[in-house]
C-alpha cells in the first residue's frame, strides 16, 4: 500500500502539474466571465425582487420592477418570455408516446405490456409535475438554451479536454520520473521495484 502513496506523492510534487491546473483554472474562469450576458445578469438580479415561480404574484412584482435605460430592453424581453410561458406538463400524455414506440418497433405483446407499464409509471410522475406547476419557474427565461449551451457544450467540452491533458501529463510524469531523477538504475535493480525508501 505504501508504494501507491509514494507514487502519488511523486506525481503531486510536480510543479508542471500544478502550473497546468492553475492555467486551466484561469482559462475556465475567463470562459465563464467572458460569456456574461446582460439579459442573464438582469434575470438574476430581478429574480431577487420577483421570486422565481411564474404565478400571479410573480407577474404583479414584475410589473413593478424599475429598470434603468440600459435595462429596459431586458425588462421587456423578460416580460415577453414569461407571459408566453406555458406549463408543458399540463395535459401531456406520455402513454401515447409509449404506444407509438410499440407500433414503430412492432414489439411482441409481452414486451408491449412492459413498455405500457413503464410509461404508466412515467405518466404518474408527469401528472405530479403538472399538479405542482413544476415547469412554471423562471430559470433563465429566454436565455435558458444559451446557458445550457455554455455549460454543457462549451464549458464541459473544455473540462473533458483539460482532464485528458492532465491525465496524459500524469502518465508521462509517472513513466519518466525515475529517468529524470537519475534513480532509474537503482529502482529497476531492486526486488520490489519502486518501493525503495
Amino acid at each position: 500500500m505504501n508504494i501507491y502513496t509514494f507514487e502519488l506523492k511523486k506525481l503531486y510534487s510536480s510543479i508542471a502539474l500544478w502550473v497546468l491546473i492553475i492555467l486551466f483554472l484561469v482559462f475556465n474562469i475567463f470562459l465563464v466571465v467572458s460569456s456574461g450576458d446582460q439579459y442573464v445578469d438582469f434575470i438574476g438580479e430581478t429574480s431577487h425582487e420577483t421570486d422565481y415561480v411564474l404565478n400571479e404574484d410573480f407577474y404583479n412584482r414584475l410589473s413593478q420592477v424599475q429598470a434603468s435605460e440600459m435595462e429596459i430592453d431586458c425588462l421587456e424581453q423578460l416580460k415577453l418570455d414569461t407571459y408566453q410561458a406555458e406549463d408543458v406538463f399540463d395535459g401531456y400524455d406520455v402513454n401515447e408516446v409509449g404506444e407509438r414506440y410499440i407500433e414503430a418497433t412492432g414489439a411482441p405483446e409481452k414486451f408491449a405490456e412492459i413498455i405500457r407499464n413503464k410509461y404508466s409509471d412515467l405518466q404518474r410522475e408527469v401528472d405530479k409535475k403538472a399538479e405542482s406547476n413544476e415547469a412554471m419557474t423562471l430559470y433563465f427565461a429566454g436565455a435558458t438554451y444559451y446557458m445550457h449551451q455554455l455549460l454543457f457544450k462549451d464549458l464541459m467540452g473544455w473540462l473533458i479536454v483539460e482532464g485528458v491533458l492532465i491525465s496524459a501529463l500524469l502518465v508521462l510524469l509517472s513513466i519518466g520520473y525515475e529517468n529524470s531523477n537519475k534513480t532509474e538504475n537503482i529502482v529497476y535493480s531492486t526486488k520490489t521495484g519502486n518501493e525503495v525508501s
